[in-house]
């Protein structure tokens, strides 16, 4: 008999949703609910589904235990992150005057704006933060007015950022670009954020920008922006004004040809606290709004036209994924600190940009330090960072710890100290909880409701029913097992939601081919897939261009890696471990050698990728560093070194030559002549490889030409006092340099210039 895990539950649409600490879900009928409370036996397939997602279990407590703790590890994988996000209020002064400024104390006419020094001292304690991966966002006010900060502040942090990637993101009003500052934007990869509310009208009203036409001028530098082929995403701020504008707000971001929307609530902070009953409205109008919006949107994406809403997205990818996203306000506990953090432009520090906000009204509860007296250790052992983690966990909050929704969601401290001037919010049914809890509920409809592919299918008349559940049958196409569509809970299954993807990106998108790239022990739900999108009456060319590309599994020394017994290595601790071990054999090669650490990246990374492209697509391989990491193998370290050589080589030339002084009749020996009929065949590897879908095509190929390189090398002097013999071996170097290193980027291989 099983046991009973701990679960929340609620009544919905005549059934119970179910949900538990690490994210699963799943609807039982009363009986089956019953049936459950009561440890009666269940269908099979019924405890079954409940056993694989941690609502029962048989076993061991503390095997059981183990087991979901490493899956809440995963669904709380925000927590292994250090501060990623660091958000640069580089001005307060606006050219806007928005009716719903959630700052709400900004200036158009005095100077507040961040120094250089200013900025120095926040880039610094930002680098200070463990995080490999930062992301700079550049807020105000409007940035813009601030340009040459945002200037010094990207060009500072790329000269001191060391092995740390930076993404940088602007988000701004966008009127007062220019030319200069776009191609500054450009030439820095700066994503670009703005806000558009709706259409013409409803723009103006609730963004007016004084002596000036807000959404002309808005639209206008969308437009600049996007014929330079800049990406440009808008968030969308909802208004007592939106309410009756769903179609007009969706249509307009579709006219504008942005491909995401933010549906985002009204935060009662700044003038849109103040300005309440002006702008505000209750949270029954805002999800009523908001239900229309999205009906609209999934309604567009029916007819091919691709929206994507901003809380759905961020939700689904929680509930059905069970993916760890770094969204501030949705986790728990929130992203306040450990997070984000926000740089005013005087210095002052603030857990994150909602703590700022706070400030602008007067309270400063929520910050932490200041540029000129803090570092990031300090900031993240502060007393409002600990208080910020203890009062946002939902886990630990009495009114969220019994709430169906409570993996999903999350709650602010710094809204609930300014509405109900306790960083704990006294009222579990508050204007926010109201908001996200019902948004939450819709989705859940949308996945309770049968898809529309069991739809299409019922209607051909092949989906038939089998001991509860709905399947296709498929042996009149050579398939013995039938494909199923719906258990008989009546829960989808595997295939039917990658039918749903099917049927969506023939809608979507043009494809010429869909390829599917997993384990070969797949092969068998593909074929049936493939075999019941024939019936969803979408065009033949779309299910012709539907193909799985099936590779084999990387197997330890111990055997195959299992998720259920632990046996796992992740990706993350493979790659550090692989830089680590990089590092460890150039310092005994080259001790003196410059810039280690970035060579060791490479040369770590490139081992593990080549390591796994050299071998057959379809064949297991067995994962040991020895052979990964041996420069004379045949092996990712041994190109890049080969690579390293050619380089060496022009370098003690001194110069490349030119083609036309290259005589062909110096380059007639047998070691020249084996390079030379391994560079004429590379088009032709190039081809095989995309015909055949098989990269280890290419790493053979390279490998070969390594080789043959180091033979040519070996038996033939380069640099030599006769100009003709040293032009034309110099050439030759260089053209393998060239195809070893054009090989090796298409295998996603870096290649070092020293090693």
């Amino acid at each position: 008999m099983y046991k009973l895990n701990y679960f929340n539950f609620e009544e919905k649409n005549n059934k119970y949703l179910i949900t538990n600490d690490i994210g699963e879900y799943e609807f039982l009928s009363k009986e089956n609910f019953k049936k459950l409370l009561q440890k009666m036996k269940l269908e099979s397939n019924v405890e079954e589904n409940l056993l694989k997602k941690g609502f029962i279990y048989k076993e061991n407590e503390e095997i059981f235990a183990t087991k979901q703790a490493m899956k809440l590890r995963y669904s709380k994988g925000y927590l292994l992150i250090p501060t990623s996000l660091h958000i640069f209020v580089v001005s307060k002064n606006c050219n806007f005057n928005c009716i719903y400024c959630q700052a709400g104390n900004l200036s158009e006419k005095e100077n507040f704006k961040m120094t250089f020094e200013t900025a120095k001292k926040a880039v610094d304690i930002a680098l200070q933060s463990p995080s490999n991966y930062l992301s700079f966002e550049f807020q105000g006010g409007e940035p813009l007015t601030n340009f040459e900060t945002i200037k010094y502040i990207i060009e500072y942090s790329k000269e001191n950022k060391g092995n740390k990637n930076i993404d940088y993101n602007l988000v701004s009003n966008l009127t007062l670009l220019t030319n200069e500052m776009l191609e500054f934007l450009v030439e820095n990869n700066v994503a670009i954020c703005t806000s558009i509310d709706g259409d013409h009208e409803l723009q103006n009203i609730n963004r007016p920008y004084k002596n000036y036409d807000s959404y002309k001028e808005t639209v206008k530098k969308i437009k600049l922006l996007q014929s330079k082929g800049i990406k440009v995403n808008a968030i969308e701020t909802t208004t007592k004004f939106s309410l009756n504008k769903s179609k007009e707000i969706v249509d307009e971001y579709i006219s504008l040809g942005l491909e995401s929307i933010f549906v985002r609530p009204l935060t009662k902070l700044g003038k849109a606290d103040k300005n309440w009953e002006k702008v505000g409205y209750s949270p029954e109008d805002f999800i009523s709004f908001y239900k229309k919006t999205l009906d609209y949107i999934i309604e567009k994406n029916k007819q091919g036209i691709f929206l994507s809403e901003g809380n759905s997205a961020i939700l689904l990818k929680k509930i059905l994924l069970k993916q760890a996203v770094n969204y501030m306000d949705l986790r728990s506990p929130c992203g306040g600190a450990i997070g984000q953090l926000a740089y005013y432009y005087d210095g002052n520090i603030y857990t994150c940009d909602e703590g700022r906000m706070l400030a602008e009204m007067g309270n400063d509860s929520f910050k932490i330090g200041n540029v000129y007296e803090n570092s990031y250790t300090e900031l993240m052992q502060s007393d409002t960072t600990k208080a910020m983690c203890i009062s946002s966990c939902t886990e630990c909050l009495p009114y969220c710890r019994n709430c169906v929704y409570m993996p999903y969601c999350g709650t602010c401290p710094v809204i609930n100290l300014a509405q109900d001037n306790n960083i704990f919010a006294k009222n579990p049914q508050e204007y926010r909880c109201k908001i996200y809890k019902e948004i939450l509920n819709i989705l859940f409809d949308y996945i309770e409701n049968r898809p529309e592919v069991i739809e299409i299918l019922e209607k051909t008349g092949k989906l038939i029913s089998s001991q509860g559940a709905k399947i296709i049958d498929l042996e009149d196409k050579g398939i013995n097992t039938p494909c199923i569509i719906e258990k008989s809970n009546g829960s989808t299954t595997y295939a039917t939601r990658d039918l749903a993807a099917i049927l969506y990106r023939a809608r979507t998108y043009d494809f010429d081919k869909a390829l599917y790239l997993t384990s070969y022990e797949q092969v068998l739900h593909f074929k049936q897939v493939f075999e019941v999108a024939k019936l969803l009456g979408i065009d033949k060319k779309y299910t012709d261009g539907l193909q799985h590309i099936p590779f084999g599994m990387v197997l330890l020394p111990t055997g195959k890696m299992s998720t259920r017994e632990g046996k796992v290595i992740k990706l993350e601790d493979l790659l550090n471990e692989a830089i680590q071990r990089a590092k460890i054999i150039i310092e005994e090669k080259n001790p003196s050698l410059e810039n280690k650490e970035e060579i060791a990246k490479k040369v770590g990374i490139g081992a593990v990728i080549f390591n796994d492209l050299s071998n057959s697509r379809v064949k297991d391989e067995i994962f040991e560093w020895d052979q990964i990491l041996n420069f004379q193998g045949e092996t990712g370290p041994y190109i890049q070194y080969t690579y390293v050589r050619t380089k060496s080589v022009i370098e003690k030339a001194g110069k490349i030559p030119e083609l036309k002084s290259v005589q062909i009749k110096e380059l007639l020996d047998e070691y020249s002549q084996n390079i030379i009929k391994l560079i004429y065949n590379f088009e032709n590897v190039l081809k095989q490889v995309t015909e055949k879908e098989e990269p280890s095509i290419l790493a053979r190929y390279l490998i070969d030409l390594a080789k043959a390189y180091s033979v040519f090398y070996n038996e033939n002097k380069i640099i030599t006092e006769n100009k003709d013999t040293q032009n034309a071996r110099v050439y030759l170097t260089y053209a393998v340099g060239q195809v070893l290193k054009i090989g090796a980027n298409l295998l996603g291989i870096e290649m070092p210039n020293k090693m």
